[in-house]
């Protein structure tokens, strides 16, 4: 062959995966005086036997098998046996475009240069992202450029050019060998102190893989070392060449680049490490100001060099604040069904300047596959599984892993405006406040949204703590955010448990400074589920207690004074409990009532409360006076002074106007995820009273993967009725199917819990769809008193509900 054009140097180490396609993009390309100089440099895996094949089939390839000496010395090999008018370098684990070698050496020969650049395409499986280099000066684009005249220095990579080899011989331009990773870094300076000139042309030719878990990029933490020795490297050269005065400005402007990527991938990568990195990088810019004398030059970084130098830990503390200018924290725990919406919603924030901790605590659907998911393809999603725990728990550990200068706590289920972070951010930082309060509507399971009422959105200045009543604040977290200093000063945390955990938090922290805001907007909205943690009210009742005398403690050492008027919420927040809840059974009230009687009555002084000191309102005094009879009397004689005691009172009113009569669900999920488990799909929703009834008809189609349709119709009928101590009892009186198909009987279930009736469809197999349509739903009364909520729509590819003993399966058909 005569002598090649462009000689192609492809270091190689352990890249199997990706080698054939790169190796034979160059083997395709429409430059065809090429050789391609491969070194193999001590690979383990089968990169050699792909190599081979090539060399064996194309006399323009030549393989050099070497020991394991380095990317640097692989390349050195490369150039030192190289042939061609010009060299190339290229990564083993990229492509180029097939006139890639073509278009660079016609535009070398063109300008007569030392050197031709082209831009390039970063590639993943996310997509791809073209770099431009010359964005800011694109009238650069196709001229020749002295390098002996010029100032601009472009940081490029060394694969996306082809140099002159004479240029490199003659001025013994190498890469530095004993620099493992970030080598290419000083190649380039060694190539523009050689070079005379430079040619850079727009199109984009050269591909750059960024998810090789193997590469520099995805690796920074193990070999950030190197790059601080190569530029110190770099430093020695140029003084050597008496170059150091013409390039120090561009020198320790690219230093401070190069750093500061490090620290942002490490920052990504929550590495250990970031301090010893912050401290060797204040050693560099120390020489910088006392030896190169850059505070005496032309220098816009003289500044930050100066106060990194003056305190390498606050600077980085100032950085993350910038960076991360809310942190949101976020505990899961089986939140598959909702998860994917939620960190969407997170993702596609107005403000993007955040960071998401997310704390999983024993999830045994595939909440933890997510997260992985999220967090590999977004950098700032940050996920710790910490084992099973509690919400208070899990919120403090995140609170310890927080980082940015405000915090935000969202549930992993709630809805939110896409302008949270941004409105609520703005806010608080414009007022420079400790808490920000804003509004929030609630979902109930009925579908019905209602603004949840917050007095201190009226107020447009500066709140007190001390003058907040207990009666104006939520003791909700999410509809409030945070300065995080003032959170890590003051040791706010939550109480470990699973019930009212963030309540504590809220007073505390807003009694715990005068420096509180408010934002009269709706940016949030919390969602009520069946499932929800307020439905494990009978089995962590204890939480309550503990929420109550833990801030009675707290208040007595920090603000006595509003000891009593706590203890007046205690005591409303107890009759609601006894007389309105409606999430626990009229057993368990009992064991509550006699619990509160002889153990928690004195400890939380109920009887030390004057109701007539703080409030006027009739029904306030009238709930009072109900909770501390309890005192007086048995649990018989207190039901029949109160008869409405353990009466079953729903919050959960059917709105007539949510008619969701018909949906649809498809199964996404491969069978190990849905094994056992079943979709909620909707509800028939009537008044809790006595009579109150409803009958629907209602048509199910089940499409199998590539199987018979099958359609039947459900047929239900359900009321509410007194029995005979005069209890309100629900009673589903029908839910059969007209026709029988066993694929439905054997996977439609239903829960009747007070005036709710739900219906659940079991998986069965992926791509498997069930179709639902209420064709008559009506009630015997004279007005229509029901509705029809739908719960899930559509393709779901995650974890759903494990199957329960009171789901009751429906597999009668009608006689």
């Amino acid at each position: 062959m005569e002598t090649p054009k462009v000689s192609i140097v492809v270091p190689v180490y352990n890249v199997e995966s990706y080698l054939e396609e790169a190796l034979r993009s160059l083997q395709n390309q429409t430059l065809k005086e090429i050789e391609v100089l491969v070194i193999n440099d001590g690979s383990k895996d089968s990169s050699l036997k792909i190599i081979q094949k090539f060399v064996e089939n194309d006399t323009r390839f030549r393989v050099f098998d070497v020991a394991n000496g380095g990317i640097g010395k692989a390349f050195n090999i490369g150039v030192e046996n190289a042939k061609g008018e010009y060299v190339a370098e290229f990564e083993s684990d990229d492509y180029a475009a097939l006139n890639a070698y073509e278009r660079l050496y016609d535009t070398a020969k063109q300008f007569d240069t030392d050197v031709v650049r082209c831009n390039w395409i970063e590639f993943s499986q996310e997509g791809e992202i073209i770099r431009d280099v010359l964005w800011e000066q694109p009238e650069l684009y196709n001229k020749l450029i002295e390098l002996s005249s010029t100032e601009m220095i472009v940081q490029v990579y060394p694969w996306n050019a082809i140099y002159r080899r004479e240029t490199l011989i003659n001025n013994g331009v190498k890469w530095d060998e004993e620099i493992k990773s970030y080598g290419d870094t000083g190649l380039f300076w060694k190539v523009n102190a050689a070079a005379k000139n430079v040619v850079f042309i727009k199109d984009a030719l050269y591909y750059y893989r960024q998810d090789n878990p193997n590469s520099t990029v995805n690796n920074v933490g193990t070999k950030a070392g190197y790059l601080f020795d190569q530029f110190k490297l770099i430093r020695l050269s140029l003084i050597e060449q008496n170059n150091f005065s013409r390039f120090k400005k561009q020198f320790y402007e690219q230093m401070y680049e190069k750093y500061f990527w490090v620290v942002e991938k490490l920052t990504g990568f929550r590495d250990e490490n970031i301090s010893k990195v912050m401290a060797e990088i204040a050693s560099d810019f120390k020489i910088a100001l006392d030896e190169d004398k850059m505070s005496e030059t032309d220098f816009s970084l003289t500044n930050e060099f100066q106060k990194i130098v003056a305190s390498p830990e606050d600077y980085y503390k100032a950085y993350l604040k910038n960076k991360y200018k809310v942190s949101i924290v976020m505990p899961v725990h089986n939140s598959a069904m909702y998860l994917r919406k939620t960190l969407d919603n997170v993702l596609n924030q107005s403000l993007q300047d955040w960071e998401l901790i997310v704390v999983e605590n024993g999830s045994t659907d595939n909440s933890v596959a997510i997260l992985e998911e999220y967090a590999k393809k977004e950098p700032r999603i940050s996920y710790f599984s910490i084992g099973k725990s509690n919400p208070g728990f899990a919120r403090n550990y995140g609170i310890e892993k927080a980082r940015g200068r405000y915090l935000q706590f969202l549930d992993s289920d709630d809805q939110f405006e896409n302008g949270l972070l941004q409105e609520a951010y703005y806010r608080i930082f414009d007022a420079s406040a400790d808490v920000l309060v804003f509004g929030m509507y609630e979902k109930s399971l009925n579908n019905t949204i209602t603004d949840i009422p917050n007095a201190l959105l009226q107020i447009g200045g500066r709140i007190k703590g001390q003058a907040i009543s207990l009666s104006d604040v939520t003791p909700y977290l999410y509809d409030k955010m945070f300065l995080l200093d003032y959170v890590k000063q003051n040791s706010l945390r939550l109480l470990e448990q699973f019930v009212g955990e963030d309540a504590y938090f809220t007073y505390t922290a807003l009694f715990s400074t005068d420096k509180i805001i408010s934002l009269d907007k709706k940016l949030l909205t919390r969602i009520v589920r069946q499932n929800g943690l307020m439905s494990t009210y009978a089995k962590n009742y204890k939480d309550e207690f503990n929420l109550h005398i833990s801030m009675l403690a707290w208040l007595k050492i920090n603000v006595p004074e509003r000891l009593e008027e706590y203890r007046l919420k205690i005591s409303d927040t107890l009759y609601w409990f006894l007389f309105d809840m409606n999430r626990v059974s009229l057993d368990f009230k009992l064991k509550f009532y006699n619990e509160l009687k002889q153990t928690y009555f004195d400890k939380l002084g109920l009887d030390k409360i004057v109701v007539f000191k703080y409030t006027d309102d009739l029904l306030l005094q009238e709930r009072l006076k109900k909770v501390q009879d309890i005192r007086k009397y048995d649990y018989d004689t207190y039901q029949l002074i109160y008869p409405d005691f353990g009466e079953s009172k729903t919050a959960l009113i059917p709105d007539v106007t949510i008619q969701d009569k018909s949906g649809k669900i498809i199964y996404g999920q491969k069978p190990i995820l849905g094994l056992n488990t079943v979709v909620d799909l909707f509800s028939i929703i009537i008044e809790n009273r006595h009579t109150s009834n409803a009958s629907a008809v209602i048509d199910f189609t089940y499409m199998g993967d590539n199987k018979k349709i099958n359609h039947d119709v459900l047929l239900v009928s359900i009321s509410i009725s007194k029995d005979g101590d005069g209890i309100l009892k629900p009673t589903v009186l029908q839910a059969e199917w007209e026709k029988g198909y066993d694929i439905l009987r054997q996977n439609i279930y239903y829960t009747m819990v007070d005036n709710i009736f739900t219906v659940y469809a079991k998986y069965t197999e992926r791509y498997a769809a069930v179709d639902y349509l209420a064709r008559i739903i009506t009630s015997r009364e004279t007005e229509q008193q029901v509705s029809i909520v739908s719960h899930n729509q559509g393709y779901i590819q995650d974890a759903m509900y494990p199957l329960t003993v009171d789901m009751v399966k429906i597999n009668q058909v009608e006689s």
